[in-house]
């Protein structure tokens, strides 16, 4: 089963990265708006400060004398919002400072004097208001102005401000007079949330191209310990000549490799000594087990001996059979160990399995054992005699080691994994503990599954299959329920579809 991508290392510095950077981008780019948005009301109020300028003589001109009050007096009532020269109507022209004084409106104001400096501040969406120190309006220029617009008294405590979607300005003018004038802030602030999807859409190229960036970095610095993992892997495999490369890892990496082989060095001294021994010990113990067996057999043979002479001799045979299958077994393991790749023929697993069967009629009559075929064509490429002895195992197990009377199917065929052979059978099934182990040499399943008290089970045939497989580049798995059964399917790289000698 593979492990979730969250519980990889690689994965999950990744991810810490991703989340540092995104916190630095979007940090910087709330900066960058900050200062943009501070830059650009800096210009606001630039504008609003050019604008008030002109305002200082127009309210001047405005007030008329005693501050607020026009020739008729004290008591005048405040000029209308909608009135005067800063409401947009159209007036007499006014004359210059030099020239005669200017004329008067209805109500008797003075004109105020139109300068072009003033009227070239205004526009429609532009505003300005100024009371005099009594409250009354005594200036109101273009519309829109915020609802929240109102006279107070006392001190200026903030001259620009932004208050009511409006950038402000509110200055002490002439006589004791309050002028504010402000601009709304519609334009701006779309144009800063503009500017904020264009930061944003930076900000976002920059995390992808960071991101990018931070992966191949990591991999690359991850690639020594990708390295080691596959070594291992391969040394796992059967491959005990790899080493680690000491020299691509690096400097925090190179003990840790160096131990490693060194660990690795060890561990295939010790394969090859226990391999040596057993092969050693079998080929010792052939020629004494042949002797000893030739030996019981001609004593078998000769007339006048009693029945518990033969009987003794009997069990005698039979335990150095057992005997001699063991060292033949382990002379088996011992050659799949030291062995390289297989010789190879062109060969079907079909074909196999027939002819497995059918040699096996006697075996599978004494066990009442009901045999059915499924074969299709599973081409493959390798060693006959091994196969044959994969195949063999495999249904003797089926037949020796279940209940008389088991059914068993052999299915063979091909597909997009490869060829595959299966031996199933509806016998007791295999407990989870002991599949896990099946493939141990010398490992066996209590004696009492096997229905047999000679003890003929050495427990290499599982071993010996596994050994066959992998060193064909296959797989053998073990599927089972107890109560209901086993299923062993091999799996071995198909190849080219080939016609195959009967």
């Amino acid at each position: 089963m593979r492990r979730r991508f969250w519980k990889s290392i690689t994965w999950r510095i990744q991810t810490w990265y991703a989340l540092a950077l995104a916190l630095a981008i979007t940090g910087m780019m709330s900066a960058v708006r900050k200062y943009e948005r501070a830059h650009r009301l800096d210009d606001v109020d630039a504008q609003l400060a050019r604008l008030m300028r002109p305002l200082m003589p127009a309210v001047d001109f405005g007030r008329g004398p005693r501050g607020g009050a026009g020739p008729g007096g004290a008591g005048r009532p405040p000029r209308r919002r909608d009135a005067g020269p800063f409401s947009g109507e159209a007036g007499p022209p006014a004359r210059s400072p030099d020239g005669p004084p200017a004329r008067r409106s209805a109500e008797g104001d003075p004109m105020v004097r139109s300068k072009p400096v003033v009227e070239s501040w205004i526009s429609d969406a532009s505003w300005a208001v100024a009371w005099d120190r009594n409250g009354g309006i005594i200036l109101e220029k273009g519309g829109g102005t915020p609802a929240d617009l109102d006279f107070r008294s006392g001190a200026i405590t903030q001259e620009l401000f932004s208050s009511g979607g409006h950038r402000r300005m509110r200055v002490r003018g002439p006589a004791g007079s309050t002028i504010e004038l402000g601009v709304p802030l519609t334009v701006f602030d779309k144009e800063m949330d503009r500017h904020t999807w264009k930061l944003a859409g930076f900000g976002a190229l920059l995390f992808g191209i960071g991101f990018l960036i931070g992966w191949i970095i990591l991999r690359w610095g991850l690639r020594p310990i990708r390295e080691i993992g596959a070594t291992a892997t391969e040394i796992a495999e059967g491959d005990l000549s790899r080493r680690i490369n000491v020299d691509s890892a690096g400097s925090e990496l190179r003990d840790l490799a160096g131990v490693l082989n060194d660990a690795f060095a060890r561990l295939e001294q010790n394969i090859q000594q226990r391999e040596r021994f057993t092969a050693d010990a079998s080929h010792e113990l052939r020629t004494p087990l042949a002797v000893v067996l030739g030996q019981i057999q001609q004593l078998l043979g000769k007339e006048g001996r009693g029945t518990e002479d033969r009987e003794g001799l009997a069990h005698a045979e039979r335990a150095a059979r057992r005997m001699k299958k063991l060292v033949d077994e382990l002379m088996v393991l011992a050659r799949l160990d030291s062995a390289g790749e297989p010789r190879r023929e062109p060969l079907d697993l079909a074909d196999l399995g027939r002819e497995v069967t059918s040699e096996m009629r006697g075996l599978l009559a004494r066990r009442d054992a009901g045999i059915k075929l499924d074969l299709q064509k599973a081409p493959v490429s390798g060693d006959r005699d091994a196969l044959v002895r994969v195949v063999t195992n495999l249904i003797g197990n089926a037949a020796e080691h279940n209940p008389i009377g088991v059914a068993i199917m052999v299915r063979t065929g091909a597909d997009d994994q490869g060829a595959f052979l299966e031996v199933e059978d509806n016998g007791q099934g295999i407990d989870a503990g002991h599949r896990e182990r099946l493939f141990e040499r010398f490992y066996r399943v209590d004696a009492s599954r096997s229905g047999r008290s000679d003890g003929g089970n050495s427990g290499l045939g599982l071993a010996i299959c596994d050994a066959i497989v992998r060193q064909h580049g296959g797989k053998i798995r073990v599927g089972s329920e107890p109560g209901k059964g086993s299923r062993f399917t091999v799996r071995l790289p198909a190849a080219p579809a080939i016609a195959v000698k009967a």
